[in-house]
């Protein structure tokens, strides 16, 4: 399973100065990936998804809904 992290305020602020919300990729609230990291997201956040593959290190953006 990929690491899943909640994104720090300013994080998340540059990267939606970047990526407007409207089109970012969604991850629902009760997603396993969160649970088995232990994350407490709230309807908003933003989860950073590091995923190392044959491509190398790459890094996804899902917001979180309910």
């Amino acid at each position: 399973m990929p690491k899943h992290e909640i994104l720090l305020p300013a994080e998340k602020d540059e990267l939606l100065a970047r990526i407007p919300m409207a089109s970012m990729p969604k991850i629902h609230i009760s997603d396993p990936g969160l649970k088995l990291f232990g994350i407490e997201a709230s309807s908003g956040d933003i989860v950073k998804i590091s995923r190392e593959d044959a491509t190398g290190k790459n890094t996804y953006y899902r917001l979180v809904i309910k």
